[in-house]
């Protein structure tokens, strides 16, 4: 069987020009060295494979060393054969510096290598490995180029990316297959699969080591017009950077131009392209936004992956240990590299872009149907070409590992048809206890969901689920049963119901869940999963306040008036218009995290009730963990907080932290990032994973807590959108809210609340936890400031809030409401 990468005469295709220049400048400098009668004993020759990094120069008779050839097509020197051998280590490690070249040093996966990567390899072999930061660019390198870079050593340790190599070396596309997985888990997942045959690949396409891969976040098209339907791309010019992406946008009408990732962005100033394609933060980071109107995508499975590979002579120099630092370090990379692409690369790539005035849209549906449609009749056909034919070896590894999960086989003919069997990556039931959810009558004459969870084989009283949002409370009791909440078949046919999910932000934890790109699971999420219950009828398109450049206090408003289909509704936003609400929300109250849930499983039903008379339908509990100050200075003390400008956002934080001395500022949670920057507040006040999620981080030194505050939201659907909706796709939305309110609450235990902690900590920032008499000092002012002055704002201590406080809420935080409006407490 012939492999197409074997037969590769095109690895000796000229060198950027600096190069030849290096190596001419060598040769001739050995030459004269040797005319001059050298100095000193002569010394043996070292061995060195045709195109080494020494100047193209080979060993001659007597060990005298040769001028380099001329480097041309047709003075291509005979490639030599790759071996499969292992390299030898030596036993002793000299220092040694690596100098890894990037695609482009602006690029996540590149500041990562440089804030991760080198320094961990740095303190695991004791100094005796260096890593430095390059690029193309600055190199002047093509990434076709890179290959042959690598395997002649001109490249010591370098980033390999299928799109760009894939026209000399087709069989490693076969991960690259643009507009086939069906998901972005299934992508990974093919990913996977196919990676021990990658490895093998570039090994003896470049004689050097893959070493790790590098994650970047899905593709999205920028462009200067609007492609509002398929029509809109004909003849679009718009940037490719691969072969099977030039196929993508043929199959759509438009006309892929190959541009240099640094040369995209004045193409586009000055019209010569219509568009480009690339991932969201790269587009961001080269500031696309500023020459570009419209982003579409992302096109799924469309996760780009890249190998970066040590040199067969660098690998050659390194001991054994160090090759084995170099590479336990790098799967430490790639778990935080994937983690950083779920929960913050992938959700930026639109927020970033939509902050700087873009427009953002999916794809229409008639272009997703095509895409689809391209890659089977288009990209997969003229890929079998160019590997060798439906018997290479690139087929062969499609069929076995690739084709299972995305649903499709490559034919004898070199045809692609789908399969009935697609790897959609539904996770079925998480283990996290037994719960069951049951529909009822309710008391109004709809119906409800109902949850129920059994601890240690009795039942616990059944929490009404109203509308999803009542999960319930705590952890699991231990059990490992599985969980149903399909229960409601689905009868409707034909119907089509499209809303808008807005969250807070994208970037936070509990919005990631329900749109399924939380790294620490692979649940598909709450979105997903009513889309497949309802078979395609009921579909959220997620979006986020930021995006829609709408306040949070305006949310419910804007639920009831339609102008929101379904949106997160924060008490901390709406507290002002709707006091009532702030209850399970008044901070510094809560003894413990289990306290506050209790509380607010308490009043939920009241909340259902708010939430319905101003318009909406509570759906489901979205939760984060403790809140912290980030702080520029060392908050040690309740001394050093007196006087700091903190930024608040709602009502009651700014009650408690006037009560402990602080100044509190109300800020738009976009606008903290920047606050921070320029000094002009000391410190913000956010979830740990939310101020992580926009890299407050970069700009706060110290993370100063807990504050006993779980960060809830109510998922609600606007109720003119739900009385339109037959009662089935009703029950199943319910049923998916009560699974995702659960679950929630599982991952704020097990992971929101251990990670918020420690993702800061690992970009830097020093934890430092309240003292003694800073906590003594939150709980009085949450019983002198918070709670009168929320008293207040309801109406009074005869108000129904302030009655139901005391009949619901005082015996849980044991602080009660007094006759004068003030508070005590209990115990």
């Amino acid at each position: 069987m012939l492999n197409s990468y074997r037969s590769r005469p095109y690895l000796r295709a000229s060198l950027p020009w600096r190069a030849l220049v290096a190596m001419v400048a060598i040769a001739l400098l050995m030459t004269v060295v040797a005319a001059c009668g050298g100095g000193g004993d002569e010394q043996p020759a070292a061995q060195t494979q045709p195109g080494a990094a020494t100047g193209g120069t080979t060993p001659a008779a007597g060990g005298q060393t040769a001028p380099a050839a001329a480097t041309g097509p047709e003075n291509t020197p005979t490639p030599v054969p790759p071996t499969q051998t292992p390299i030898p280590a030596p036993e002793v490690q000299e220092a040694i510096t690596l100098q890894v070249v990037c695609i482009n040093r602006s690029l996540r996966p590149c500041e990562l290598i440089r804030d991760f990567y080198a320094p961990r390899v740095a303190e695991r072999s004791n100094g005796e490995v260096t890593i430095e930061i390059s690029s193309y660019p600055e190199l002047g390198l093509g990434g076709p180029d890179t290959i042959r870079l690598v395997e002649d050593h001109t490249l010591e340790f370098a980033e390999i990316y299928s799109g760009y190599v894939g026209g000399d070396l087709p069989v490693i596309d076969v991960g690259n297959l643009w507009g086939l997985s069906p998901s972005n888990d299934a992508h990974l997942a093919l990913t996977d699969a196919i990676e021990e045959d990658m490895i093998r690949i570039l090994r003896d396409a470049t004689g050097g080591e893959p070493v790790f891969r590098n994650y970047y976040p899905n593709q999205y098209i920028f462009s200067r017009e609007p492609l509002p339907d398929l029509p809109a791309f004909d003849a679009k010019k718009i940037r490719q950077h691969s072969t099977i992406l030039g196929d993508l946008l043929a199959g759509l009408g438009a006309e892929g131009q190959f541009v240099a990732f640094a040369d995209v962005y004045t193409a586009l100033e000055r019209g010569v392209l219509d568009g480009g394609v690339t991932g969201g933060t790269p587009g961001y980071g080269q500031r696309w936004y500023e020459v570009t109107e419209y982003l579409y995508g992302p096109i799924v499975g469309s996760i780009g992956v890249t190998y970066t590979t040590v040199n067969g002579e660098k690998w050659a120099q390194l001991t054994d240990e160090n090759r084995a630092i170099l590479k336990e370090v790098g799967q430490e990379y790639e778990a935080e590299n994937l983690r950083l692409l779920k929960e913050q690369w992938d959700p930026d790539g639109i927020n970033l872009n939509v902050e700087e005035g873009m427009e953002y849209s999916d794809f229409p549906d008639d272009v997703k149907a095509r895409m689809r449609e391209t890659a089977l009749n288009l990209i997969i056909p003229n890929w079998v070409q160019r590997a060798g034919g439906p018997n290479s070896e690139g087929v062969n590894i499609f069929n076995e590992k690739v084709g299972p999960i995305v649903g499709v086989v490559i034919n004898p003919d070199g045809t692609a048809s789908e399969t009935s069997a697609s790897m959609m990556m539904d996770d079925g039931d998480r283990k996290v206890g037994d719960v069951s959810i049951s529909i009822v009558d309710s008391p109004n004459g709809g119906q409800e969901a109902i949850a129920a969870t059994r601890c240690d084989g009795e039942a616990s009283a059944t929490v009404p689920d109203v509308h999803g949002g009542g999960s319930p409370s705590g952890k699991s009791c231990g059990l490992e049963d599985g969980i149903n909440f399909n229960l409601t078949p689905l009868v409707t046919e034909g119907e089509q119901f499209e809303m808008q999910m807005a969250c807070i932000n994208r970037t936070l934890v509990d919005c990631g869940l329900a749109i399924g790109n939380y790294a620490e699971t692979e649940d598909i999420g709450f979105v997903e999963r009513v889309k497949r219950r309802t078979n395609g009828q009921v579909i959220f398109e997620v979006s986020s306040f930021p995006e829609l450049g709408i306040a949070g206090p305006d949310s419910l408003r804007l639920i009831e008036d339609g102008t929101l289909d379904s949106a997160q509704i924060y008490s901390g936003y709406v507290g002002g218009d709707f006091p009532i609400m702030d209850m399970s929300n008044l901070w510094g109250l809560y003894p413990t995290q289990t306290a506050q849930l209790a509380v607010i499983d308490a009043i939920q039903p009241k909340m259902a009730e708010v939430t319905e008379q101003n318009g909406g339908i509570q759906v489901a509990y979205m939760m984060t963990a403790h809140n912290y100050i980030f702080a520029k200075p060392n908050v040690a003390s309740l001394e050093d907080l007196q006087g700091l400008k903190v930024r608040s956002h709602s009502t009651v934080l700014s009650d408690l932290l006037s009560g402990m001395g602080a100044e509190p500022q109300f800020i738009a949670f976009a606008d903290v990032y920047t606050a921070l920057e320029r000094g002009v507040i000391d410190g913000a006040i956010s979830c740990g994973s939310c101020g992580h999620g926009l890299r407050w981080y970069e700009v706060a030194d110290y993370l100063v807590g807990p504050i006993v505050s779980v960060g809830h939201s109510w998922f609600s659907i606007s109720e003119n959108r739900w009385n339109q909706m037959p009662k089935d796709l009703q029950n199943i939305i319910l049923e998916e809210g009560a699974r995702h309110a659960y679950l929630n609450r599982q991952l704020l235990f097990e992971h929101f609340a251990p990670n918020a902690i420690n993702s800061n900590i690992e970009q830097g920032m020093k934890l430092v936890e309240f003292t003694e008499e800073m906590q003594n000092a939150q709980r009085q002012s949450a019983i002198q400031n918070v709670v009168p002055g929320w008293v207040d704002r309801v109406g009074g201590p005869t108000s129904e809030a302030a009655v139901l406080f005391n009949e619901l809420v005082a015996p849980i935080v044991k602080v009660e409401i007094n006759a004068d409006g003030t508070a005590s407490a209990t115990e």
